[in-house]
């Protein structure tokens, strides 16, 4: 008796009684929850003995390759002469940015901004009043962590877009001249009290936002040729497996 799927899955689920053939296969002696099928009938499947390919011998790509199947967040090793490399978009990211985040930091505790009394601030003072503070420690902490959250966002947006330096000096350029924007001209403006885009409405104030749009143009190229050079591995910086 050869029966459909349904019965045969009722026969196995002990539903239905007697010996039966399914797909060529005789199903011997069949239980409620116990079956077997008999071995004249079966035929083999699968890989060959041996036929999976074993851990210890996998397949290789390089890293501009696993940019076809991987995610932001996924991390890649990278094998070189020495060592093994980890990369990961968001690491490499908050890496790049922290550099950038340095350079712009130093650009803007040598640059001034008017103050409400007629005086002269480094910026860097300034931007420790965004989180209401006059210390200028806090204010570097501040300017460091958004830098790296900002580097962070930039591989996981950006990341598969900055394989080749270059591409990577063109999308940090853009990415840091959104954020002049967004961060300089909108968000610190009003995290300080004034509107938006105060800095380019008061005549005062256009120096230090043109500053400021230099030096997220100087990060963002740190930013993204930072990112590319660490997405395709600098020498000596292998880690040893």
């Amino acid at each position: 008796m050869t029966l459909s799927r349904r019965e045969f899955l009722a026969l196995i689920e002990g539903r239905r009684s007697g010996p039966a053939r399914f797909d060529g296969l005789e199903v011997l002696k069949p239980r409620p929850g116990r079956w077997k099928i008999s071995r004249k009938t079966s035929k083999s499947a699968g890989p060959p003995k041996d036929g999976i390919a074993p851990i210890d011998r996998p397949k290789y790509v390089s890293v501009a390759e696993s940019e076809k199947f991987r995610r932001a967040n996924d991390i890649v090793f990278e094998i070189k002469k020495g060592g093994m490399i980890m990369h990961s978009d968001i690491r490499d990211g908050i890496a790049s940015g922290l550099l950038g985040g340095v350079v712009f930091g130093i650009m803007m505790q040598m640059m001034t901004a008017p103050t409400p009394e007629g005086g002269q601030m480094p910026m860097m003072a300034m931007v420790a009043k965004v989180v209401r503070s006059d210390s200028m420690i806090v204010g570097w902490i501040y300017h460091l962590f958004n830098s790296a959250v900002i580097g962070a966002i930039f591989g996981w947006l950006l990341g598969n877009r900055s394989h080749s330096f270059g591409a990577g000096l063109g999308w940090g350029a853009a990415y840091g001249f959104v954020w002049w924007i967004l961060g300089g001209l909108i968000l610190m403006p009003l995290l300080l009290g004034m509107p938006p885009f105060a800095p380019l409405q008061m005549v005062p104030m256009r120096p230090v936002a043109m500053g400021s749009l230099v030096g997220h143009l100087i990060y963002g190229v740190i930013l993204g040729g930072g990112f590319a050079m660490l997405r395709r591995g600098i020498p000596g910086l292998a880690r040893h497996a």
